[in-house]
Parts: C-alpha cells; structure tokens; sequence
C-alpha cells in the first residue's frame, strides 16, 4: 500500500549506565577496544532493517530507529514525532491470566498513543 514502516527499540535508560561500564569491551586485544552505545545502537537499527527487508519490504520504504529512554513514554512520543498512523507492538505472555493483563509499557501505550494500537500476543501452550 505504499506504506513506510519505521521500527523503534527503546532501550530502557537504566540500561545506559550499564552500556557505559563496559558492555562493548573487547577482550584478549592487547589494548581494550570500546565500542560506543552511539556504534552500538546503529549495529542494532541495521540489524532490525535487515530483518524488514528479508521479509520483503521495500528498502527505500524502511527506517529504524534504537533510542534510549522510558519504553512507554518514547513509543508515544515518536508516534507524533513520525506522524504514524498506526503501531504495531509485540508482547510476550502465555496462559490465561497473562493475557488478561497488558504490560506497563502495552498500557502506557493504549493510553497515550492518538492512533490504533495493535498489540500481538506471543502466546505459550495452552
């Protein structure tokens, strides 16, 4: 339909002080080599828009986006910034009582985002 499609993985902040001690360390090099969350977060953008495009849509149609900050909060915030038309987000959960319970961040959301929302469940055996 001539849509774009843009992907957006927060990454939680309290995962930067984490990024920052050292998670990019090479190790066994003579010097450590340090890879910046900048270099990291660009590796994981191309590696979701590699998997868009495997799955056949058009690379001139594709962005990614790997941002840092409160998950909720930012998905609605780039949902207006990008003017989208609609979100699509995956959760995980299996059995009755999961399901019947939205995560905090699938809340925040439904409550806050201006256009529809569609949630796709991982669901385990029942």
């Amino acid at each position: 339909h001539g849509s774009r499609v843009t992907t957006l993985h927060v990454v939680p902040s309290s995962t930067l002080g984490y990024l920052l001690t050292g998670v990019g360390v090479g190790v066994g090099s003579v010097a450590p080599v340090v890879t910046a969350p900048d270099d990291l977060l660009a590796l994981e953008a191309e590696q979701w828009k590699q998997l868009l495009l495997a799955a056949g849509l058009d690379a001139d149609r594709v962005s990614c986006e790997v941002i840092f900050g409160e998950p909720g909060r930012a998905i609605v915030e780039a949902t207006t910034r990008l003017s989208a038309d609609m979100i699509v987000m995956g959760r995980s959960g299996a059995g009755k009582i999961r399901r019947a319970r939205m995560g905090s961040v699938t809340r925040e959301v439904l409550r806050g985002a201006t256009c529809p929302v569609l949630v796709i469940v991982e669901g385990g055996g029942e």
